[in-house]
């Protein structure tokens, strides 16, 4: 099954390792969810995806701000204000989704991927030089 969103490393790569893999996971996560919401998995299966999706991105989120306080990127503040504001929407629409008020929806995805190829795309591919020059691997 063809997942809804496709790395390519011109378009993804930030060029440190360590970053890139994660991004990878979450794009696999994300591919997941989409290939569960496709098979109309029940609301449990969706959930542990969901749960596994959500604990992963904030664990890159919190590998990059490390890096980012470690060594004094001076972009900090605004990144993490991105990271802040998606982990407040994915939690809001986590808890609907527990408590059986909102589902997945081809919304839902379709925000994640163009949020994500957005957010790396743009504001992660700034840092490179940065993470590099510190060497962040």
């Amino acid at each position: 099954m063809a997942g809804i969103m496709k790395w390519d490393n011109n378009n993804f790569s930030v060029g440190v390792e360590s970053i890139d893999e994660q991004h990878k996971q979450i794009f696999h996560l994300i591919n997941n969810l989409y290939e569960a919401f496709l098979r109309n998995e029940t609301h449990n299966q969706l959930s542990v995806i969901l749960n596994e999706l959500v604990d992963h991105t904030i664990k890159h989120f919190s590998h990059e701000e490390n890096c980012f306080n470690q060594f004094g990127y001076a972009k900090c503040k605004e990144h993490t204000g991105q990271h802040c504001d998606l982990i407040q929407k994915v939690s809001t629409f986590k808890k609907a989704f527990e408590a059986g008020d909102a589902e997945i929806s081809q919304d839902i995805l379709n925000f994640l991927r163009d949020w994500l190829y957005d957010h790396i795309g743009k504001s992660d591919k700034k840092f490179t030089a940065f993470m590099l020059e510190n060497g962040v691997k």
